[in-house]
C-alpha cells in the first residue's frame, strides 16, 4: 500500500511517502511531481521517506536524479 500526501508552500514541494516504492509507484510519483512543480512553479522539493518500508533503490536514484537536473539540484530527501 502506499500513500502519498503533498502541500506546497510558496516555492516548496514537500512530499511524504508512506508504504513501499517500486517501479510503478516511483513513476506515478515522479509524474505528480513534475506536473505540480510545472503547475505551480515549483523551485524545490522536500521528500520525506520516513515512513517507507520498501524502495526499489535503481528507480528512486532516476527519479532523483531527474529531479536533481530539472530543479538545480533543489531536492531535499530526510528519513534515509
Amino acid at each position: 500500500m502506499l500513500k502519498v500526501d503533498m502541500e506546497y508552500r510558496g516555492k516548496i514541494l514537500f512530499v511524504n511517502i508512506i508504504g513501499s516504492l517500486d517501479k510503478r509507484s516511483i513513476n506515478k510519483i515522479k509524474s505528480k511531481i513534475n506536473y505540480i512543480t510545472k503547475e505551480y512553479g515549483i523551485g524545490h522539493i522536500r521528500l520525506d521517506l520516513t515512513h517507507i518500508n520498501y524502495i526499489d533503490v535503481l528507480e528512486f536514484q532516476k527519479m532523483i536524479d531527474d529531479c536533481s537536473l530539472t530543479y538545480d539540484n533543489n531536492v531535499e530527501i530526510i528519513g534515509i
